[in-house]
């Protein structure tokens, strides 16, 4: 302990703001969201739908014939997977075809995967299929918000270099 706060008492500034932005990084991801990769194959997800199918709520994002993400969320967990530009999936038909959809048009590498998605205490709340590994999420009371993708959110991901994309990115200046 004496260490650390030697540290603490240096005169490098930069070593002071290394160590209290670790220890800040440290507290924060404790008290977020998170998701990790699931152990469901891409290529079995049409049986992981039809054996989970009755215990949560579907929702995808962006549009509905090429939807940037979809959301797994629980039922009866007591928690709610929220956010703005989340629509419902309909049936189970519906829902094994955009998986299938997704399949195919974000073939790159790595391609949409399943994950599970944690609360902060660690619970499996839901899951978040898409080819972006990394969403938005933020606690809002006892539910959690994520933010939508879209195609072209997903495609910026998987290719930022790509032509399509550099047309797009012209007209927002």
């Amino acid at each position: 302990m004496k260490d650390l706060m030697t540290v603490f008492k240096t005169e490098d500034h930069g070593t002071r703001l290394l160590c209290v932005g670790l220890l800040l990084a440290f507290i924060l991801g404790c008290a977020c969201a998170g998701v990790v990769p699931s152990d469901v194959d891409t290529r079995n997800m049409d049986t992981f739908i039809d054996n989970n199918w009755r215990d949560f709520k579907a929702f995808y994002s962006g549009a509905a014939d090429k939807p940037g993400a979809i959301t797994f969320d629980l039922k009866g967990d007591g928690t709610f997977l929220t956010g703005e530009g989340w629509h419902p999936v309909d049936s189970r038909a519906q829902l094994n075809e955009m998986v299938n959809r997704m399949v195919q048009l974000y073939r790159k590498a790595p391609g949409p995967q399943l994950y599970v998605i944690h609360d902060a205490g660690g619970r499996k709340i839901g899951y978040f299929f898409s080819a972006v590994s990394y969403p938005t999420i933020r606690r809002e009371g006892d539910n959690y918000s994520l933010d939508p993708l879209t195609e072209l959110d997903v495609r910026e991901q998987i290719n930022p270099m790509h032509e399509s994309n550099w047309r797009h990115r012209s007209h927002r200046r």
